[in-house]
């Protein structure tokens, strides 16, 4: 399935708890913009910093709009989905935004962005999610104006919630999609639905180190000046202090025509289900079960087993959140439940 089939079809992309289903109704974008402002004050951005300013963002056009709150001069909108466009186009000009924001379909990893041109770059979970994740990272560099800045957010491999989405994609990956849609709508909400589908279903979930983010940043002069949820660049596994996501703060400190990106291929993607990675024998029973696919037997036996690992995956969310890491008592009892679901 293409990425740009899936969104809008399958899944908005990972939504808050409280949203609404009106997709652009005030109360999502006042959540989303809050949410915004608060990511941004991590940067020490602040209102008057992005006045008047050339702003891009990428995804379902609901952060474009949480973007205006902060009076900048154009948002370049882009998305891969079509249905997500249609959808956005005919928000922007029902509500005579046309002349700030500029909306349109785009490839981050195969369409050109104009280069030199943003001086503030929202990417908040679309990197893992493209095509070629070493061409979409040159490409933001190119469009990035001199002390233009980014807030670039991927997955973390060796957190445990990415661990637990990748068991799922597992488990789910002879099963049509289709059929595990038609499962989750008739037992839960639209919102439940929108982030279980994201992580499961995704045409694209590549996986890399914080440090091979990092090095090739630092090489092509864009500066890594802070981060959210960094605990160390390289160390592979850390179920007890990883989040699931990290955030750069990035901002372009030279020009330079010839960017080079290595590391970032889809050859180079980390695979987290790998038995050499982890010590404890618990990890290594669960990634036994479920590379026995007859195992399991029924859809409707796995399809219980991927939901009440997304339960899980939002409680360790929860936690993380509060705490900024899980105990060990906490991670104890986790992966105790989660081997119970498997026995």
């Amino acid at each position: 399935m293409k990425i740009d089939y899936f969104y809008g079809k399958y899944s908005s992309g990972a939504s808050f708890e409280k949203m609404d289903d009106d997709f652009f109704n005030k109360k999502n974008i006042l959540i989303t913009s809050k949410l915004i402002k608060k990511n941004l004050k991590k940067m020490s951005i602040t209102n008057n910093d992005l006045k008047d300013k050339t702003i891009m963002n990428i995804g379902s056009g609901r952060e474009a709009l949480g973007l205006l709150s902060f009076k900048p001069k154009e948002i370049f909108h882009y998305d891969v989905s079509h249905y997500n466009i249609i959808r956005f186009k005919k928000y922007i000009k029902t509500n005579n935004l046309n002349r700030i924001i500029k909306s349109r379909r785009l490839d981050l990893s195969k369409n050109s962005l104009p280069r030199k041109k943003f001086d503030f770059i929202y990417l908040h979970g679309i990197i893992q999610h493209v095509d070629h994740v070493d061409k979409a990272v040159k490409n933001l560099i190119l469009s990035m104006k001199l002390n233009g800045k980014m807030w670039f957010y991927f997955y973390r491999p060796g957190s445990l919630n990415v661990f637990l989405g990748s068991l799922q994609r597992k488990l789910l990956k002879n099963i049509k999609i289709r059929k595990f849609q038609n499962f989750l709508q008739k037992r839960f909400e639209r919102n439940f639905i929108d982030g279980i589908m994201d992580d499961c279903y995704v045409p694209n979930r590549q996986l890399f180190y914080p440090d091979h983010y990092n090095k090739n940043f630092k090489k092509n002069f864009v500066i890594n000046f802070g981060n959210t949820f960094l605990k160390n660049y390289s160390h592979k596994v850390d179920f007890l202090n990883y989040h699931e996501s990290v955030v750069f703060f990035l901002k372009k400190k030279r020009d330079i025509s010839k960017i080079s990106i290595n590391g970032l291929n889809k050859s180079r993607q980390e695979y987290v289900l790998k038995k050499i990675l982890y010590k404890n024998k618990k990890y290594h029973d669960i990634l036994k079960i479920i590379s026995n696919e007859k195992k399991i037997k029924k859809d409707i036996d796995i399809f219980n087993i991927v939901v009440k690992l997304e339960l899980i995956k939002i409680k360790i969310k929860n936690i993380f959140h509060k705490n900024h890491k899980l105990t060990q008592q906490e991670l104890a009892k986790i992966i105790n439940d989660i081997n119970l679901i498997f026995n």
